[in-house]
């Protein structure tokens, strides 16, 4: 009976089994030469990848081979030669005492030798290398599966240069998840969603096999997948992915590494609030009230999976710097943090970082937004922090990387993640255009948009070269473009030549008129080689590169975007607060495109990446947010002209706030900045009283404007019954406080001016 049920569990296992095609074939091609080789394959990857069940697959390929098969499982065996050797001779079915070693050599047949779970074998790795190996036959095979890449010493050893053989085992790929999926019953239509929080990890796919299973026996049948809606799979790969955590500041390094695309020994340092390398410790915080223990406030995984790690683990910290009765001294430092975060399984080295893998990435952050929200909100305003302190400093080479990093923050966004590809080591770059590579962009549009469009590129491209970026694959062919038309330096003439020029000046015309100094872009052509405007890496950095000309150019009005399927981009353009413009659209080649658009007058950059951020933590925690499309705060967009005479109703009406409530000026920039964007009516009434006298007040100190700023005292601040009382009460003739009085209001009004067109402190405008 018991032969019998081993046998059906083997068979149920086999039938599960899907994938690894190249990796059966390598180690099939060894068994079937005399010679193999390699003598030693070391497999690795983190838990839960299938170490165990290729090991099982291999070991069921050597089954009527006349093979000698031994399979050890390090689980069991305590890390030291001699139980070691006793392990190996049960598991030849030797009699005790025994030799393992003669026995092989002594017999007339081959032997396979798997270890699992190698990674426990650590302290003999130098001896099975130097000393046990080298004494077995050399027909045998050596399978040793673990989490941890080999020692350097294997590939270092001349010897075993030509014998050893490392193969690090990755995620199942789409195909071969789907496939698993369907044989486990899985619904199609919940394939997507699973393989997006799996990325096609085993183990993972395996738990939510067994959760749909349990379902089926459940009259409510309707599961739809989400992680955030079962932490018990996130609590069966977090402890199968992290054995033990050692304090709680190295839990909080592991979920910051989680939340950020590439995690430096800074931003650790930042997003954490520990002082970094070269800063002095920070005064210990006072201790908090700890959370209770994850393990201890969940349900047990299902009784199928892999069991995680039953040891308690630590509670959960509200900043790394302190939990319970712990302070900043007890804390390791920032880089023994990183050290330890670089050792771990699951995570990988970039060029700028490190990143955890995929699926170890989602199942931290969901595990951290079901069990502390506000932890990951505040992990998440602090990296923001970062990454725009960083982008105030960084080159125009820089800026890129950092915006990836910046916008990184928001791919669990519904609204976002379909349309971006986040790659680590992407091999595009992008640049501006050179001269030589027009043709070849010009091309790239009549390719996708017809003739007429290339020659409306050609067009642009003559006028305004400065505004095209070419997209660059790691060859330097030019893989992509970027083109944009500055609408307020060019002429009459240029945008009458261009349909979309044409619709965008009207739509400025009639709705959102371009005051002195400002600027609107046109973001005419923009399209990758090989995939026109679809999702793909080419698509998500020529977003990025739109994202920093809307950061970094000077008094950006307005920017327009258009789109060849507009209703695709719909959801991803209203996450971003840029609103459709049906007026706005055009034809070209009797092909129709669909026009986008943002005021940034109405929601400037940093109120935008706010709402952007209010945006990214309400989609996780369910709290309400602005609707995607609206503007953070319903301003007016005023010309110089309405603006002035709006500050003289302000000061006639200065100490009469009820006469206030109907002023233009309420829906300025000025004093959305100065009360907020979401300040109700009285405070953007009182924001408006404090903006009118500050900028009296610039002109009290300089002996040339005291006299102005004395008949506005006397007039608005503090007023006279009459004018003419006042300038009685100055001691000067009615026409001189005429002229100081009308002086004075065109300062106010020039300062204010200022502060409402450019991004400055009030401080800064009033000082030019």
């Amino acid at each position: 009976m018991e032969s019998c049920l081993a046998q059906r569990l083997e068979a149920a296992r086999r039938s599960l089994f899907v994938g690894r095609d190249a990796e059966q074939a390598f180690f099939q091609s060894a068994l079937e030469e005399e010679r193999p080789p390699f003598s030693v394959l070391h497999i690795f990857g983190p838990g839960g990848v299938g170490k165990t069940t290729l090991v099982r697959e291999f070991a069921a390929r050597c089954e009527g081979t006349g093979i000698a098969l031994a399979a050890l499982d390090a689980r069991n065996i305590e890390p030291s030669p001699e139980v070691f050797a006793e392990a190996l001779v049960r598991a030849l079915g030797l009699p005790p005492k025994q030799s393992a070693v003669r026995s092989m050599v002594d017999a007339a047949r081959r032997h396979v030798i798997l270890v699992d779970t190698y990674e426990l074998l650590a302290p003999l790795d130098d001896w099975l290398r130097e000393t046990f190996l080298p004494q077995l036959p050399d027909d045998t095979l050596i399978v040793l599966a673990g989490r941890h890449p080999p020692a350097p010493a294997w590939r270092a050893d001349a010897g075993w240069g030509g014998l050893f053989c490392a193969l690090p085992l990755s995620n199942l790929s789409h195909a071969e998840s789907r496939l698993y999926l369907a044989r486990r019953a899985v619904p199609d239509g919940q394939h997507q969603a699973v393989l997006d929080f799996t990325h096609g990890h085993p183990l993972a796919l395996s738990l939510v096999a067994d959760l749909f299973a349990q379902r089926r026996h459940e009259k409510n049948k309707n599961l739809h997948f989400g992680p955030e809606q079962v932490p018990d799979v996130v609590q069966a790969l977090l402890g199968k992915l992290v054995d033990k955590l050692p304090s709680d500041a190295h839990r909080s390094a592991l979920e910051a590494c989680a939340l950020v695309r590439l995690t430096t020994e800074a931003i650790l340092a930042e997003t954490l609030g520990l002082p970094s390398a070269a800063a002095p410790a920070a005064a210990p915080v006072a201790p908090k009230v700890a959370e209770p223990d994850m393990a201890q406030s969940r349900t047990e995984a299902p009784a199928n999976s892999e069991s995680p790690d039953a040891e308690p683990r630590p509670a959960e910290p509200h900043d790394a710097a302190t939990h319970g009765d712990q302070t900043q001294s007890s804390v390791p430092p920032v880089h023994e943090l990183f050290e330890w975060l670089r050792g771990l399984s699951f995570i990988e080295s970039g060029q700028r970082g490190i990143f955890p893998h995929d699926l170890a990435r989602e199942a931290l952050l969901a595990d951290l937004r079901w069990r502390n929200p506000d932890r990951h909100d505040e992990l998440h305003r602090r990296a923001r922090g970062y990454y725009s302190a960083r982008l105030g400093r960084a080159s125009a080479q820089e800026q890129q990387s950092v915006l990836l990093d910046y916008i990184f923050l928001h791919r669990g966004n519904p609204a976002v993640r379909p349309f971006f590809e986040w790659q680590e080591s992407g091999s595009l770059s992008a640049g501006p255009a050179r001269e030589s590579e027009m043709a070849a962009l010009v091309a790239i549009v009549a390719r996708h948009e017809g003739d007429d469009s290339a020659r409306l590129a050609a067009f642009w491209f003559a006028r305004q070269p400065q505004g095209v970026l070419a997209l660059r694959d790691a060859g330097g062919e030019v893989a992509g473009l970027l083109a944009h038309v500055a609408l307020h330096q060019a002429t009459t003439e240029d945008l009458q030549m261009d349909p979309a020029a044409q619709a965008a000046s009207h739509h400025l015309a009639q709705h959102a008129p371009l005051r002195p100094g400002e600027g609107a872009t046109l973001f005419r052509f923009w399209m990758a080689r090989d995939s026109y405007q679809d999702v793909s890496p080419a698509q998500s950095l020529l977003f990025v590169n739109v994202v920093r000309h809307y950061l970094t150019t000077p008094g950006l009005a307005f920017t327009f975007f258009p789109c060849a399927q507009p209703e695709f981009w719909e959801a991803a353009f209203a996450y971003a607060d840029t609103r459709r413009l049906p007026d706005a659209d055009f034809e070209v080649g009797q092909r129709r495109y669909g026009m986008y658009g943002h005021d940034w007058r109405v929601v400037p950059p940093p109120a935008w990446l706010e709402l952007l951020a209010e945006r990214e933590t309400a989609a996780h925690s369910g709290a309400a947010t602005a609707e995607p499309g609206a503007p953070a705060v319903s301003l007016a967009v005023l010309g110089q002209t309405e603006f002035a005479a709006a500050v003289r109703a302000g000061l006639r009406h200065l100490v009469q706030p009820a006469l206030l409530r109907d002023n233009a000026l309420l829906g300025a920039r000025m004093v959305a900045r100065r009360a907020g964007a979401s300040a109700e009516n009285s405070e953007r009434v009182a924001a408006l009283q404090l903006l009118l006298r500050e900028a009296c007040e610039t002109m009290r100190s300089a002996p040339r404007t005291a006299k102005f700023y004395r008949a506005l005292h006397h007039t608005y601040l503090q007023p006279e019954p009459t004018q003419e009382q006042a300038a009685e009460l100055m001691d000067i003739p009615f026409s001189t406080f005429r002229r100081h009085l009308k002086s004075g209001i065109e300062h106010v009004t020039e300062v204010l001016w200022r502060y409402e067109v450019s991004d400055e402190s009030f401080s800064k405008s009033f000082s030019k």
